[in-house]
């Protein structure tokens, strides 16, 4: 208690010698429950840090506290755990905290809310080496925080740092850098949310070992991303990873991916091969949306689902076939797809959304059922919006719609 205390009295005087907007002494670590670490950061808005079983907080100008129960009910937790015993007020007027805990990493010891939330980035304790930033996540991890300035093209990531080592990325810790070429070295076992994203000059990426996991938007807008192997380690691969990335025409998702997120591919305007995974179970929502170049898929028998818009704008989709395990095509899933002429269905097929096929024309669809089991599809009213000459082929016969 008496180490919370005087982090506070630290923090106050920080405030009072002006020193509030950069403030570089006022980060505190102390180590709460074994090895786990949750940082003291101080801005006008204060700090705090949180265990199982209380909460501590941090007001530099004694104007904010905080009511980590009003924070976990927004976020879908069990308030039971977090109760205190005001709510965040600052200034007199209550503030939305529900974001504060998006990227919580949040277990039965603590939670630790990031960077991006209580502190500006020049107040961290980061160290510095050959043009790189770390810092400590714990005792036995190092993560990368940085770069010295955004306008590095190449650097060597460590291993280790001060005989510790280097295992991940801090979020966005090279976002709208100038880096073309990256390695990541064999320690590294997660790419965080954003790493990349923005590194328009980025070109190729290595990795040395075995990461398991790719984040949210990690290589979103690297337009000039051209070649990248996934290591067959990764088993998720986040939202909207590789938006954007406009030179990349091949990609390979090796078969330990179990999930992907959605809008994987979005905007890739010039993508023309893709392997997917036997292990997945959908293909989610925009996955392949706007992929103009992208002309075939083989789709994974494992699928369940067509999810919404997963190939709308594909132009020069030529042909499909929708795996027997698919049970629902979703809303706008094909739409605009104007140069497919073939796909086939199977009578697994329970429902067809809204604009599925809509804005399509001239094209065959090959139901392997018959008229009766077509006609038993959940089909919304408008499934063919706009869409023109074209023909189901049914077991028993064909319906011509012109």
């Amino acid at each position: 208690m008496k180490k919370f205390i005087l982090v506070a009295l630290l923090l106050i005087a920080c405030t009072m010698v002006g020193a509030l907007a950069s403030c570089e002494s006022s980060e505190y670590r102390e180590k709460i429950a074994g090895t786990y670490y949750a940082y003291f950061y101080s801005s006008n808005q204060g700090g705090y840090v949180v265990n199982k079983d209380n909460y501590i907080t941090i007001s530099p100008n004694g104007k904010c506290t905080y009511d980590l129960s009003y924070i976990a009910a927004s976020n879908g937790l069990d308030p039971e755990g977090y109760k205190g015993k005001t709510t965040y007020k600052y200034n007199g007027k209550k503030f939305k905290l529900n974001i504060l805990l998006r990227d919580a990493v949040i277990n039965d010891k603590v939670i630790r809310l990031g960077r991006w939330y209580f502190c500006q980035e020049n107040s961290l304790p980061y160290e510095t080496y050959d043009n790189v930033k770390y810092i400590r996540y714990d005792d036995d991890n190092y993560q990368v925080f940085g770069l010295v300035n955004n306008y590095v093209t190449s650097v060597n990531i460590l291993t280790h740092y001060n005989g510790v080592k280097v295992t991940s990325f801090v979020e966005r810790a090279f976002t709208g850098s100038k880096l073309e070429n990256v390695t990541i070295p064999d320690t590294i076992v997660e790419i965080g949310d954003q790493v990349f994203e923005n590194c328009s000059e980025l070109k190729n990426v290595t990795f040395m070992g075995e990461i398991t996991k790719i984040g949210l938007r990690t290589f979103k807008e690297c337009i000039s991303l051209k070649d990248i192997t996934i290591p067959d380690s990764v088993t998720a691969i986040g939202d909207n990873a590789f938006v954007g990335c406009e030179s990349l025409k091949s990609i390979v998702i090796p078969n330990s991916v179990k999930k992907v997120g959605n809008a994987l591919f979005f905007k890739c305007f010039n993508l023309e091969s893709v392997t997917l995974p036997d292990s997945l179970t959908s293909i989610e929502g925009g996955m392949f949306l706007n992929c103009e170049s992208l002309k075939s898929v083989n789709l994974p028998n494992g699928i369940t689902e067509i999810g919404s818009g997963a190939f709308a704008g594909c132009k020069s989709l030529n042909n499909i076939t929708i795996p027997s395990s698919v049970t629902s095509i979703c809303s706008s899933a094909f739409s605009k797809c104007e140069e497919l002429k073939s796909i086939i269905i199977p009578n697994s097929i329970t429902s067809i959304g809204e604009n599925a096929f809509g804005y399509c024309f001239d094209f065959e669809i090959y139901y392997q059922g018959n008229i009766a089991g077509w006609n038993d599809i959940a089909k919304a009213d408008n499934w063919n919006k706009e869409a023109v000459n074209y023909t189901i082929h049914c077991l028993d016969g064909y319906i011509v719609f012109e």
